[in-house]
């Protein structure tokens, strides 16, 4: 029989060729080797096999010495497709400043992944000052967040493909460094408090070369011991990105605001907006954009550098105003009720030698400038407070480990 198209499913890849379905997959695992659309770890052995797919999901894999009596068309489905897969997944193994990629089978437990990762030299085994922890992806149902943290007698219980939620990426902490201790926090798309959420955005217009800011909220060292640092929400940026800090109310039509910093030059002293959100793209009524760069770098003493990254926003009832048209009460353009929504994002680790503490400055002139028309007589209330933030801001050391921690980010999957 003549040759015809055939589409080899390997892993995540695609590849489109042709071959003979009348001979076996003995010599088909040939052809794949020679064309190299399958590499044989010296190490591992032969640990690829061909699947049986059945209403396209993959049921059972084809068994080695029953691959010289086995045509290919026995195996082929939707037409022209065959899948080739490997006993062990490639996981993306992340360890501070480390990664590496390592194939495991994945039906084994995470204290035989643990086995290898120290046989190949990726981590030590425990010492006084150091001790590499499994962190799990899922945040769910935890009580306290270090929970997380897979302790080292449980690893024998836990297998990895259920670790792993859905990915092939696994993330280690070390658990004993006390100096730049790994943070581990919950993913979260916004900071919520009361009635207000806050989100951290990027500056598209001058900083689009940067990572988006990473929030993290109910984060902690992942040293337990010795190191007294909890952080309600943390936000991860590049160094000398440009920012925009949007407030936004679920009940009001406008509030009053204030940003400041513990130490330093308030971003936003104080704010009054008849709108349900509202973002501060410059520092303090100025055109200078809002940078987020190293406390380092702008030669702030180390036990100095909690002051310069901590914000505070705080917001406030703002009831109404006088323009040119009339008198206006700002709830007449509040939103209607909906559903309150959950934070329920996966576990972020931040790899404690790749972060230093961040700091303000004024940028150069920017377009998100917005000036405002002729208001007068405005009623506030500051004492009815819609919401409070405190917010710490890291900045990586480096854009690559910025990069980094993109990448080793996990958005679990629920059964």
């Amino acid at each position: 029989m003549s040759e015809q198209r055939i589409d080899i499913v390997v892993e995540e890849r695609q590849i489109l060729t042709t071959y003979d379905f009348t001979k076996k997959l003995a010599e088909f695992r040939k052809f794949l080797i020679e064309k190299k659309y399958i590499t044989i770890d010296a190490d591992d052995g032969d640990t690829w096999r061909f699947y049986v797919v059945e209403n396209g999901k993959a049921t059972d894999t084809v068994r080695l010495d029953e691959e010289q009596y086995i045509p290919v068309s026995v195996h082929i489905y939707d037409t022209n497709k065959i899948f080739v897969g490997n006993l062990k997944k490639k996981l993306d193994v992340f360890a501070d400043t480390l990664r590496q990629y390592f194939r495991f089978d994945v039906s084994h437990n995470l204290d035989d992944l643990r086995k290898l990762l120290t046989e190949k030299k990726f981590i030590d085994a425990d010492t006084d000052t150091s001790a590499w922890r499994f962190v799990s992806p899922s945040a769910k149902d935890l009580k306290d967040i270090t929970e997380a943290i897979i302790g080292i007698q449980s690893e024998d219980q836990m297998v990895v493909k259920k670790f792993l939620y859905g990915s092939n990426k696994v993330r280690l902490a070390d658990i004993k460094r006390k100096k730049n201790p790994d943070l581990i926090g919950v993913a979260a798309d916004y900071f919520e408090n009361k009635d207000i959420q806050v989100t951290i955005q990027r500056n598209d217009g001058h900083s689009s070369n940067k990572i988006v800011p990473i929030l993290m909220t109910n984060v902690r060292p992942a040293n337990k011991l010795g190191v007294k640092a909890d952080f309600s929400n943390v936000v991860l940026c590049e160094k000398e990105t440009e920012i925009g800090i949007r407030i936004n109310t679920k009940t009001h039509g406008g509030f009053g605001y204030s940003i400041t910093v513990e130490e330093g030059d308030p971003i936003q002293g104080w704010n009054c907006v008849p709108f349900t959100g509202w973002t501060t793209w410059t520092m303090d009524w100025s055109r200078h954009a809002i940078v987020v760069t190293s406390a380092k770098d702008l030669g702030i003493p180390t036990q100095e550098a909690v002051g310069h990254r901590r914000v505070y926003i705080k917001v406030w009832r703002y009831l109404s105003y006088k323009d040119k048209t009339g008198v206006h009460q700002v709830d007449e353009n509040a939103p209607k009720p909906k559903a309150m929504s959950i934070l329920s994002g996966g576990i972020d680790v931040a790899g404690g030698d790749d972060v230093e503490s961040g700091a303000f400055k004024e940028g150069e002139d920017t377009d998100n400038h917005v000036g405002g028309g002729w208001i007068a007589d405005q009623v506030e209330d500051k004492n009815e407070i819609l919401g409070a933030f405190d917010i710490d801001f890291f900045v990586f050391k480096t854009a690559e480990a910025a990069q980094n921690m993109v990448e080793s980010r996990i958005n679990p999957v629920y059964d």
